[in-house]
């Protein structure tokens, strides 16, 4: 079995004029097209990375050419690979695209940067479980509740993305809790899930919040292992310790 593994890509100094001529012609005809699109530049840098960078890694993990990879999408338009028990997931931020490669069945990540603008509270008024809505609030000082803002947020989208529900689910039909290193996850319309979603939490280079997400009934949980890739795709391993997990027994 593959290990679980998230490839990390800090494109911020990159130069990109270099790395489109490399890269691009790796990707199908379709998301060329949809790259040339973006009229936002940031945008058209974090999907030709996030989609450059997958091929890479199912290159690296499967041993083909990465132009030889065709996805297809599932009931709910979720992307996945023809013919393989690996599943993947891709999410990205300003600075940072982040891959994750594994056999598991339901798989999701996200991450997103502490210093990102918004109207923190707002949304999880709107948005969030009541429960999670007083954690953020809990503390008096500002820093800490978006601090806690970002926790939630990822924890809820890389849950959301491993169902593969789409925008079918309610952010507000589930709700995590975080204490002591640990958290735990309540769905009531999925219960089950709440023994069998492994999670795990990590802030990346101080600025962002990764969650990692797997949805396995068969498996025992894995942590991820990190690696950090250059402009040129050369990877090195990222010792990184999750500040919030999963009960281990689960």
């Amino acid at each position: 079995m593959h290990e679980p593994s998230i490839f990390l890509c800090h494109y911020s100094d990159w130069n990109m004029a270099h790395f489109q001529h490399r890269f691009l012609p790796t990707l199908n005809a379709e998301d060329q097209v949809r790259f040339e699109r973006f009229r936002h530049v940031d945008a058209s840098h974090q999907f030709l990375i996030g989609r450059a960078l997958l091929r890479h890694a199912l290159s690296q993990a499967l041993q083909q050419a990465p132009e030889s990879f065709c996805f297809r999408q599932n009931k709910n338009g979720r992307p996945e690979l023809a013919g393989s028990s690996i599943n993947f997931n891709v999410s990205h931020t300003e600075g940072l695209v982040a891959v994750t490669l594994a056999e598991a069945p339901l798989l999701g990540i996200d991450v997103e940067s502490a210093q990102r603008s918004g109207s923190t509270l707002e949304i999880a008024d709107r948005f969030f479980h009541p429960k999670e809505t007083a954690a953020i609030t809990a503390p008096n000082q500002e820093a800490q509740q978006r601090e806690n803002f970002f926790r939630f947020w990822t924890l809820k989208e890389a849950y959301v993305k491993a169902l593969g529900d789409g925008l079918q689910r309610s952010l507000q039909s589930f709700y995590f809790t975080l204490r002591q290193q640990q958290v735990d996850l309540q769905d009531e319309k999925v219960p089950g899930n709440n023994r069998a979603t492994h999670i795990y939490q990590y802030r990346v280079a101080d600025n962002y919040f990764c969650t990692w997400a797997s949805i396995d009934t068969t498996n025992p949980p894995m942590a991820p292992r990190f690696y950090s890739l250059s402009q040129d795709f050369t990877a090195s391993p990222l010792m990184l310790a999750p500040e919030y997990r999963s009960a281990p027994n689960l």
